[in-house]
């Protein structure tokens, strides 16, 4: 088993966070400049193209929030075993 610094795991999970963040805001900003090919290849006005925006930005909070409830719980539970949150 490899042993870590109690006082690094703060900053561990910062990092993740941080890197989640990250790779969110550039996932977004690859969308809004893909969209002038997009619109392109698809024959579409700036209008239906927006849709595509909106759907990609609406889908990736949805999964944020639902997945950070559920390292919530997950996470609740995997350190404090005798303490049961409800869903």
């Amino acid at each position: 088993m490899v042993e870590t610094n109690p006082a690094l795991r703060p900053w561990r999970i910062f990092s993740l966070v941080a890197v989640g963040v990250f790779m969110s805001t550039l996932d977004s900003s690859i969308v809004n400049i893909a969209l002038p090919a997009i619109m392109k290849d698809l024959s579409g006005s700036f209008a239906s193209v927006e849709w595509v925006v909106m759907i990609y930005l609406l889908t990736v909070s949805s999964l944020l929030l639902s997945f950070g409830r559920l390292s919530d719980i997950i996470g609740s539970i995997f350190h404090r075993p005798h303490i049961r949150y409800p869903v």
